[in-house]
């Protein structure tokens, strides 16, 4: 639940149906049935087999996975990672294709000249000491903004937009 005041999304969230407590400051749309992105269950697969189908190949050619500040183009990390923290600037543009799961244990910052993508065929699991993570993340499974065993936590603020396929059991933080 947000505090008095705070709310999940500051510009629109969209879903089927939304609970009593999720607050949005500008736009929500509720009953919506419509598709936003591909789902498992279309021809096309899922946002991550969408985006995998079109860039995977190339991020292959690039064997270092690593997300050092700087590293720019696609890149391809054959396993699972863990992100202590990341610093984008100076027009780094970076997308990872994760194959396994991303852990983010740190804060991620992009300045507005650089981009961070993350692609990721498991989950994503934001730490709950993360209050900031800046990019585009994609998950082929579910997305969580908090660990399992202390979801409370600040404010998490992402300047970018989250794909998942599920959300898992709750996005506990205020966003």
């Amino acid at each position: 639940n947000p505090p008095v005041g705070g709310w999940q999304s500051d510009y629109i969230i969209a879903a089927k149906s939304l609970v009593g407590s999720v607050q949005y400051q500008r736009w929500g749309l509720t009953s919506y049935l419509g598709k936003m992105v591909p789902s498992a269950g279309d021809a096309d697969g899922s946002v991550y087999t969408f985006f995998a189908s079109r860039f995977l190949e190339v991020a292959k050619k690039t064997a270092d996975c690593s997300p050092a500040a700087g590293a720019g183009g696609l890149r391809y990390c054959q396993q699972g990672m863990t992100i202590g923290g990341l610093n984008l600037n100076n027009n780094t543009r970076a997308a990872w294709f994760v194959n396994g799961d991303l852990t983010v244990s740190g804060n991620i910052t992009v300045d507005s000249n650089s981009t961070a993508v993350f692609i990721v065929s498991g989950g994503i699991n934001l730490g709950t000491n993360v209050t900031n993570a800046d990019g585009v993340y994609i998950a082929g499974n579910t997305f969580r903004d908090a660990d399992f065993s202390s979801p409370a936590g600040s404010q998490l603020v992402i300047n970018g937009a989250v794909y998942a396929r599920s959300t898992g059991a709750s996005l506990p933080r205020v966003l």
